[in-house]
């Protein structure tokens, strides 16, 4: 006996399978939440350095290869990227699967903490970011005018801003 015949000869339990898939569908589309972005663990860890001053080679021969040498050895990592530009490093560490985030970063800061004597005095100290999809906008707007660039900065500071971060929804401007 097939499924469709089962069907066609019990029409009592047919429609009532029917009904409690309705209504299993209203009450999820009334009382569950949506969420546009899930709570995810990206495996992806950037280590953000400021050398205020500093040219790209600079950055990249007193900064990033020092820091660089000493996140290599990380357990679980899959690949390590690494930018270097004018005053700002940035190492990008690529994680397996299933690596434990916060066991990662304590080893990042102490593999930071050996390297920390090697690196420049005028340099700030590494920050360790976990990337998080809620951390990226969802939108960016851009403010022109026949003003100039300093007088539409404040402009969108002081008045645009306040009034953007007043809406209900919006967690910072």
């Amino acid at each position: 006996m097939t499924f469709s015949e089962k069907c066609v000869r019990k029409p009592v339990t047919t429609l009532l399978v029917f009904i409690v898939m309705v209504a299993l569908g209203i009450y999820c589309t009334f009382n569950l939440p949506v969420d546009m972005f899930p709570d995810m663990e990206l495996p992806y860890m950037v280590v953000y350095t400021t050398y205020p001053n500093a040219g790209p080679e600079e950055v990249e021969q007193s900064l990033t290869r020092t820091l660089e040498s000493s996140l290599s050895g990380l357990s679980g990592l899959k690949k390590l990227q690494s930018n270097s530009m004018s005053g700002l490093s940035l190492v990008i560490l690529e994680l397996n699967y299933g690596v434990n985030l916060d066991s990662a970063a304590n080893e990042i800061r102490d593999k930071i903490d050996i390297v920390r004597s090697y690196m420049p005095d005028d340099a700030d100290s590494p920050v360790i970011i976990k990337m998080d999809p809620s951390m990226m906008p969802i939108m960016m707007l851009t403010l022109e005018g026949n003003r100039t660039p300093e007088e539409l900065r404040a402009y969108a500071e002081d008045v645009i801003q306040p009034r953007l971060e007043q809406l209900d929804g919006v967690a910072s401007a």
